[in-house]
């Protein structure tokens, strides 16, 4: 979650604003927009994909899966702290 929170602080940190959509595939292609390098919005969409899956499921995700995630959840908070510092 603070990976998917950062991509909004990033969003605000670049031009002022944050995703509002209720689709959260939205949110990758907003993030595109508002940031010139490709990598946050990637990072994004490889959290995106877990989410489902880490919330609502009783399935565990597996130690690749949770190692891809948390470096695109850092990757993604310090972009946001860069930003925001």
């Amino acid at each position: 979650m603070a990976g998917i929170a950062s991509a909004d602080a990033i969003g605000a940190g670049s031009i002022g604003e944050r995703w509002r959509g209720e689709d959260h595939r939205g949110a990758i292609a907003f993030l595109r927009s508002a940031v010139p390098s490709d990598q946050p919005s990637k990072h994004l969409s490889a959290l995106l994909d877990l989410k489902d899956t880490a919330h609502y499921s009783i399935a565990l995700i597996n130690v690749d899966a949770q190692k891809k995630a948390e470096r695109a959840s850092a990757a993604l908070i310090e972009k946001a702290r860069g930003l925001l510092a």
